[in-house]
């Protein structure tokens, strides 16, 4: 159970990352002065803050009384895979800066809470080890692993992968286009296991005697 958790977290964190590079080369080629990169920003974090409130305050507490809990975990893929599905096949400058925004606010008002509603019938112990090993290695590792590993050494870099390959083969491949694609896959194995990590939660509560409503 807590090594589906962990690795619906660097998921996470990895596609993040993916939406971040986005960011980076469409903001870079439509905003080439720093003034115009400084407002959009700042329109990316009104909007981001915004809808996070929106999604802590109002959406989950009530999906929470409403739904199961490994619905609302595969809630955030979901949207991750439609939005990165709708840049490949629209890739324009408002999908990119509405996807890091969905990104943004959903990491925290969509997955967060549900995400942190998982240890709530667990052990002391354990609750607050994990806790402590997911905020520290898990997401600070996956942030390495998703700019070094997913966007250097597999697209972006002089000396990645796809570089190798368009070399060696001649192939003419788009880095953005690769890179979503390799969004996507992840999302659909990220939806999937969101969603087990929600039913197998079930297992664990009743391993501990302890049953919260709405599993």
């Amino acid at each position: 159970f807590l090594q589906q958790v962990a690795l619906m977290s660097v998921i996470a964190v990895i596609i993040g990352g993916i939406f971040y590079y986005l960011q980076a080369d469409f903001v870079k080629q439509f905003f080439p002065d720093r003034d115009g990169r400084t407002a959009v920003f700042a329109y990316i974090n009104i909007a981001t803050n915004s809808l996070t409130l929106f999604f802590q305050l109002l959406l989950i507490p009530l999906l929470l009384q409403k739904i199961k809990i490994h619905q609302i975990l595969g809630i955030f893929p979901l949207m991750m895979l439609l939005t990165l599905t709708l840049f490949g096949i629209m890739p324009v400058l408002y999908v990119v800066l509405g996807g890091i925004v969905l990104q943004r606010s959903g990491a925290y008002g969509i997955m967060k809470p549900p995400t942190d509603w998982l240890f709530t019938g667990l052990p002391d112990n354990i609750k607050y080890k994990f806790k402590n090993f997911l905020d520290t290695v898990i997401y600070r590792g996956g942030d390495v692993v998703a700019q070094l590993l997913i966007v250097n050494f597999l697209v972006t870099s002089e000396h990645s992968f796809l570089h190798w390959l368009e070399t060696k083969y001649n192939f003419d491949l788009n880095d953005l286009m690769v890179l979503t694609v390799i969004g996507i896959c992840l999302c659909m194995v990220w939806f999937w296991n969101a969603t087990k990590v929600g039913k197998m939660v079930v297992d664990e509560f009743k391993k501990y005697n302890n049953e919260p409503k709405n599993l």
